[in-house]
């Protein structure tokens, strides 16, 4: 008898967070059986939903639910016709009494906004104990019950696709009796499904479907060298059967080769090490256009207690000839200064290539339906690139509050006005063609972080009157003094002044 691998430690699952996160992962040149294989798995899942769909109405219009859903939003709305008309009635006695027109009234005090829809609700209640308004009307339909579950599950897995994988069949259904049960229609009062089963609207899919996938069956597997870019990562996907209990493995390799794919390899490499910071939760093989990605499906790992002085302060501060400025114990510490010169390159070279469409643009060589669309394209890369460094930063940050076992940071956030002091503001820009960076979202990503074993204060930065007063990295002094102004400027004051 074969010797049972053991099963690897993933941690509980109390231990990462409920919300979920996904990434798509381009799988590198599937062979053509492959991809038939999956263009059919993909129709059958399209198929599955639409007689999912069937099977579900016509199993409620059997037991005559139809007809009690009908007469209950009949019913209802009646009621809501009639709630209306005592909330005109009431609020027409609350102007009276108060003298103020109704929007005044809402667009006082809080607390007397608050004792206005009170008093609405006593209104409402003593309407119901007069018998001037009837009890909100309620119906016993349940969406999915226990037997319609089991019900179509059967039905999909033995007569409508009997080649799909039971699990797959499973999270199909789970995720689209989610979404269809708490999915609202136009009118907030209504479910999608009630509408449905009342004969006002239906829902029904037109192309092929992402292929849903279990956890078990999407198996990672990691290579020995995976910190190198040119690592290559394989994936054991579990999509159809022959028989059953005879699925069909197909081993594809991912397309993560390459410095720029560095953030995919990172996750890849944290869902597969020996003491994993995310969970693997499943996978959706989907297609877009010609190629096909797996979508690995995950949960983070929350922020573990870490022991520090709460007493202990550290102070952050933007730097004017460094980007940072972070002082723990009278001590001045660099903050990603590397990156930060590779940022600016990046900035530097994105502001080029914009100057450059737009030039193409103004002279007429590259005009067409697509002109008003090219300087978003890259305001939208130059904010990514000010984000990614954000949050670079308030990792390393918080690495060395943990390293130095301080518990408070002081966060020195510059107004309008001084921001464009900041080495930040115009690193990469000599044009100052787009000056400025954005603080207040560094802000909130850094309180965000700091929340489960740091305390985060803010605070006014002003610009230090002399360049003394910051140092670099090394600890040594830069000299000279600060003068605000470009050189024309600076040399019509020295002129006016002599």
């Amino acid at each position: 008898m074969a010797k049972k691998k053991p099963r690897r430690d993933t941690g509980s699952s109390n231990d990462f967070h409920d919300r979920v996160c996904s990434r798509p992962f381009k799988i590198a040149e599937p062979t053509k059986e492959q991809v038939a294989r999956w263009e059919e798995t993909a129709r059958e899942t399209q198929r599955c939903l639409n007689e999912a769909m069937h099977f579900w109405r016509q199993w409620h219009v059997e037991r005559g639910h139809h007809l009690t859903m009908a007469r209950w939003i009949r019913d209802h709305e009646a009621w809501l016709a009639q709630r209306s008309r005592l909330e005109k009635e009431f609020w027409d006695e609350y102007k009276a009494q108060h003298a103020i027109g109704l929007k005044e009234a809402l667009q006082n005090e809080r607390a007397g906004h608050k004792k206005a829809l009170k008093d609405r609700d006593k209104f409402l209640k003593q309407a119901v104990a007069e018998e001037r308004l009837t009890e909100q009307p309620k119906h016993d339909v349940i969406c999915f019950p226990n037997e319609l579950g089991r019900a179509i599950y059967g039905y999909l897995v033995n007569v409508v696709a009997p080649q799909l994988s039971p699990c797959s069949v499973s999270q199909m259904l789970s995720i689209w009796t989610q979404d269809w049960s708490k999915h609202g229609a136009e009118n907030g009062w209504y479910k999608m499904w009630h509408k449905a089963l009342a004969g006002e609207g239906t829902r029904s899919w037109g192309r092929r479907q992402p292929i849903p996938l279990r956890r078990k069956e999407t198996i990672l597997h990691r290579p020995d060298n995976a910190d190198d870019p040119n690592a290559v990562w394989q994936v054991t996907l579990q999509v159809n059967r022959e028989q059953p209990r005879q699925p069909i493995k197909d081993v594809v390799t991912l397309a993560t080769q390459g410095k720029r794919l560095e953030a995919m390899r990172h996750i890849l490499r944290h869902l597969t090490g020996d003491e994993p910071s995310l969970r693997q939760c499943g996978s959706n093989l989907i297609q877009r256009g010609n190629h096909w990605y797996i979508e690995l499906v995950f949960r983070e790992q929350k922020a573990q207690t870490v022991a520090v002085d709460p007493q202990k302060i550290a102070t952050l501060e933007p730097g004017i000839h460094t980007p940072w400025v972070l002082r723990i114990d009278d001590r001045s510490i660099n903050v990603l200064r590397k990156a930060g010169d590779i940022m600016a390159y990046r900035r530097r070279r994105m502001l080029v290539s914009r100057s450059q469409k737009s030039e193409a643009y103004k002279s007429g060589r590259g005009q067409g339906h697509g002109r008003p669309r090219v300087p978003y394209r890259f305001s939208n890369r130059l904010a990514h690139i000010k984000k990614t460094y954000n949050q670079q930063t308030v990792a390393q940050v918080l690495k060395l509050l943990a390293e130095h076992h301080v518990g408070t940071i002081i966060w020195r956030c510059p107004d309008d006005y001084n921001s464009f002091k900041t080495w930040l503001a115009n690193a990469g820009d000599e044009r100052q063609r787009d000056r400025g960076w954005p603080w207040f979202e560094f802000g909130r990503h850094l309180e965000h972080k700091c929340q489960p074993n740091f305390t985060y204060r803010k605070e006014r930065w002003q610009p230090p009157k002399s360049t003394e007063q910051e140092q670099d990295g090394n600890g040594e002094q830069s000299g000279g003094e600060e003068k605000a102004g470009s050189p024309r400027k600076r040399a019509s004051r020295a002129h006016k002044a002599s």
